[in-house]
């Protein structure tokens, strides 16, 4: 429910929070690891990517290795961040 209620605050829904929590304590990851973390199909993954990209949550990166493959990461939190104001009320909510 906690999670909910930030994800609520933030204007995203459930699973796209939960999108951004796995991103945050595994780093950048793959479209297809990020939708076998959320236990989702890789259609839905794309939704979800399309739209924290959109909301300036997200940034999707060609793969070094693998051109082929898309690699999904968190826009960092700073001044610069379409969100900054976002990260700061979460990470007040998240606080003690």
């Amino acid at each position: 429910m906690h999670a909910k209620a930030i994800a609520d605050r933030a204007g995203i829904n459930a699973t796209d929070w939960e999108c951004l929590d796995v991103l945050d304590w595994t780093g950048p990851i793959t479209a297809g690891e990020q939708a076998r973390q959320l236990g989702i199909t890789s259609g839905a993954v794309t939704g979800v990517i399309d739209r924290l990209e959109r909301g300036g949550w997200v940034r999707r990166a060609v793969d070094p290795a693998d051109r082929r493959r898309v690699i999904v990461e968190l826009v960092p939190p700073g001044p610069d961040s379409p969100n900054s104001e976002r990260y700061a009320e979460m990470a007040e909510l998240f606080g003690p």
